[in-house]
Parts: C-alpha cells; sequence; structure tokens
C-alpha cells in the first residue's frame, strides 16, 4: 500500500510504502486504549472535547447522577473531575508481567509497603545470598567439547574460504557441468581477498525437478557455524550415491559467506552498517518503507555518545525498558527493534537505502539457476536463537496443509518452529524472500535456521 504525503518530509519523501499488516498498526495506534491519557487524540476523542462522553465508555454510573446529557460546561466539568491518575508502578508490573507487588506472597493478604529503592550491585547479592537466593542467573549446563566435531567450526574467514574452495574442487571433479564463481566484496578499511564463493552442481540425472539452495554468512559473525554446516553438507550428503540416486533430479547450490567482510571482522553488519537480511529486495519501494516503531525506541537501544553505565539515565535503564513495555507491550517493541529500518544509517538492524553491491552482482549470476527448476527450497544458515545446542527449523506457515504436512515429513525428527508464535516477529528486506522474488512465478519454499 503507497500513501502519498500532503507535504513532503525533510529528506524529500512524498510516499509511504506500507504492507498491509503495517497499515492496520498505524489505523490501531489511533485507538485510545482504556483509561489512558494519549496527546495524539483529537476530534471527539480528545481529553477536553464536548462530545467526548457520548463516543467513549464510561464508567458506572454513581447513585443519584442525573441520567441527562450534560451540556457545554457541566460535561467538561464533570470530565475533569472523573478523569484517572496515573497507574502505579507497582500496578504496572502486575498488569504486565503478573508480578504483585501489593501484597505478601507468604500470607497473601498482608499489604507490601516500598521502604527503599536499592540499585547497588553488591548489596543487592548480599541481600539475595542472605535470603538463600541466587544472586546471578543461573549458568548453561556444561556440554563436553566434542573435538571431532569443533574440526569443522573455522573462525577465520580467509581459512574457512579456502577450505570450501577445496572441498568444491572435489566436487567439481567427481560430478558433471559444475558452474563455480566468486563475487569480489571491496572494503574501505583495506581488507582484502572477500569473496562470496558461489559453487552449482546441476541436477545429474538430467531432469531438473528440485533445486536446495544453502547460503551462510548473510550476517557476517554466523558466518563460521554457516560455513562449518555447508562443508560438512559437502562431504556427507553431496557424494555420487546421493546425487546419482535420490537426488538425481535435484540441483545444489551453494552461497558460502554472503557478508565476507562481516565474515573477517567479527561483525553481523556489512561495512555499510547495513543488516543484509533486511535489505536484500527486488523492488526499490523496500527502502522507503517506514517503520513507524524505531523511533521511539532508537534512543533506548542506541545512545548517541559513548555508554557510561554511571551516567544518570542508566542507572534507570531498567525502570525506562519497564515503563515502555507496559505503555506499547513487549510484542510492539520487538517488531519495532527487528523488524527493519532505513531512516536511521547509524542505528541498529539497517537495511541500507540501496541493494548491498554483493547482492546486486550475486542476483544475475542466480537467476538463470533458481529459474531452472519448478520446486525450490532455501535455506539460510544463522546461529543466536533458540535453545542451545539445537538445530531449529524456521518456516513460513504454508497456506496449503498439504505443503506443511510434506515439510513435516521432510524433516522428520528435527525440531520446526512454524513463524507464528508470540515470539516471532516480521520482518522487510529478508534474504530468502529475495531470492524467491528472483523466481519468476515459480514454486518454492522457504526456511532460514536464524534471525
Amino acid at each position: 500500500m503507497e500513501l502519498k504525503l500532503k507535504t513532503p518530509w525533510r529528506d524529500g519523501t512524498t510516499h509511504l510504502v506500507m504492507s498491509p499488516l503495517e497499515f492496520m498498526q498505524r489505523l490501531a495506534a489511533l485507538v485510545p486504549r482504556p483509561r489512558l491519557h494519549l496527546i495524539r487524540f483529537h476530534g471527539v476523542l480528545a481529553p477536553n472535547a464536548k462530545l467526548r462522553a457520548l463516543v467513549v465508555p464510561q464508567g458506572p454510573e454513581q447513585p443519584g447522577r442525573s441520567t441527562e446529557v450534560a451540556t457545554g460546561t457541566e460535561c467538561e466539568a464533570e470530565h475533569i473531575q472523573g478523569r484517572p491518575g496515573r497507574i502505579s508502578w507497582a500496578r504496572l508490573l502486575k498488569r504486565v508481567f503478573d508480578i504483585d507487588m501489593q501484597h505478601c506472597p507468604n500470607c497473601g493478604g498482608g499489604e507490601l509497603k516500598i521502604i527503599a529503592a536499592i540499585l547497588e550491585r553488591p548489596v543487592i547479592e548480599k541481600i539475595l545470598e542472605h535470603l538463600g537466593l541466587q544472586p546471578r542467573a543461573p549458568q548453561d549446563a556444561p556440554m563436553p567439547p566434542d573435538a571431532a566435531a569443533q574440526a569443522w567450526f573455522i573462525d577465520d574467514y580467509a581459512t574457512a574460504r579456502a577450505d570450501f574452495l577445496k572441498r568444491g574442487d572435489v566436487l567439481a571433479s567427481a560430478f558433471a557441468r559444475v558452474e563455480r564463481f566468486a563475487i569480489p566484496v571491496s572494503s574501505r578499511d583495506g581488507t582484502s581477498g572477500l569473496f562470496v564463493d558461489g559453487l552449482y552442481i546441476p541436477a545429474q540425472g538430467g531432469q531438473k525437478r528440485r533445486l536446495i539452495v544453502v547460503s551462510s554468512g548473510v550476517h557476517g559473525v554466523e558466518g563460521p557455524t554457516g560455513s562449518a554446516v555447508q562443508r560438512l553438507f559437502m562431504q556427507e550428503a553431496l557424494t555420487a550415491q546421493q546425487l546419482a540416486g535420490p537426488l538425481a533430479d535435484t540441483g545444489v547450490l551453494l552461497l558460502h559467506a554472503v557478508n565476507p567482510w562481516g565474515f573477517a571482522q567479527y561483525r553481523r553488519f556489512t561495512e555499510n552498517n547495513v543488516d543484509l537480511n533486511r535489505n536484500a529486495s527486488a523492488d526499490a519501494a523496500l527502502y522507503r518503507t517506514v517503520n513507524a516503531g524505531y523511533p521511539l525506541v532508537d534512543p533506548l537501544v542506541n545512545p548517541d555518545q559513548p555508554a557510561d553505565v554511571s551516567a544518570v539515565e542508566h542507572r534507570f535503564f531498567h525502570l525506562r525498558v519497564v515503563s515502555m513495555i507496559a505503555q506499547h507491550g513487549m510484542r510492539a517493541l520487538r517488531q519495532a527493534v527487528l523488524q527493519g529500518q532505513y531512516q536511521v544509517p547509524k542505528g541498529i538492524y539497517f537495511g541500507g537505502q540501496a541493494l548491498e553491491p554483493q547482492l546486486a552482482a550475486l542476483g544475475p549470476q542466480i537467476v538463470p539457476i533458481l529459474n531452472a527448476y519448478p520446486l525450490s527450497l532455501s535455506l539460510d544458515l544463522h546461529t543466536g536463537y533458540g535453545a542451545r545446542g539445537t538445530l531449529h527449523l524456521f518456516f513460513d506457515p504454508p497456506k496449503n496443509p498439504r505443503a506443511r504436512q510434506g515439510l513435516e515429513m521432510a524433516f522428520a525428527g528435527q525440531r520446526i518452529d512454524w513463524a507464528s508464535g508470540d515470539d516471532f516477529y516480521t520482518l522487510t528486506g529478508d534474504f530468502v524472500g529475495w531470492l524467491s522474488q528472483l523466481r519468476s512465478g515459480t514454486s518454492r519454499r522457504r526456511s532460514s535456521t536464524g534471525p
């Protein structure tokens, strides 16, 4: 949905492009929440509007009060007298987190009173230890290292790339019509030898029915894990027995280190501070998308000055966070932070203002491959989400029940997290979605193993 602005913004923006969900979110923001004063009320919903009592639900009628509609001054006076006060912190904690700060948890009936606010960490730890409580969050259960598995994980980008290329040489000599490409990625800081490497093994049986795409390093710092999975896949799955048998009609496309600079520098984003999983789109309208909630959270999560934990505003950081959660809800704030934004270049989850150069070069290279198969499955490898030491598969819930059943059968024994629970969020410009856009109207399935 595209909305034309009545007056252009200072940066020249004349239109806002919104998905249907974003449009509904903006409309919902105009609806007043119960018993909460918002300065954006206007018209008959304004706090002192004469007709407000006719459209806003009122509390129980007071005994002896006239049921006739009050006029003018009477209506205003009664509204001012009946206006609710601020909600206390105790009630906010009860409403948001179900933590009852007003009654004793032991006897259940006695009222509690705040006698002090303790912010010093050593004092808090002593009090918790005296009460027999853990002063620190519990540690993860120890997991013994697996030397054989650890050998696959290479933190150094150049070493990991060299191993990927070496294994690609073996596959190129073992199978017919293997294609390889390397897209150079320049760097302003002098980092050299950066490439997005591709390896394509076409269906060896002649008939092209299915394509498997496995990508790594879209978030650079997650590249070591993604690269390890790809190289293990090359050794154990891409064998003559598989590609000449069950996978004879299946092609395989591997994209190694989509964000090589981030891989080499241990950074999530590119050198331009662009999150490639918010930047990828075949439609330039993406970069005009306005994340209406991000300006609210940016000063909180992305301060414009060096961090100073002793500063007064930072000492009360947790109280500010609780206040925002109470006002807007955790799900709305999570969406505002993680969706992706295109107006603050130095902010987090910045999606850029144009397609990043390596994606612009990668697209034309892989379009013929993607469109050579009627069905494809894209797996984008990530880390940092879900249970420790557990493989998670994230799929957009298919509208077709048979498609969902087919995915569950294909990944039987693996955990599938359908992206529909309260912990999930929508995002714009995701890499797997871009791969789908590059295809010309054919069937596809998308998957990711992280945010």
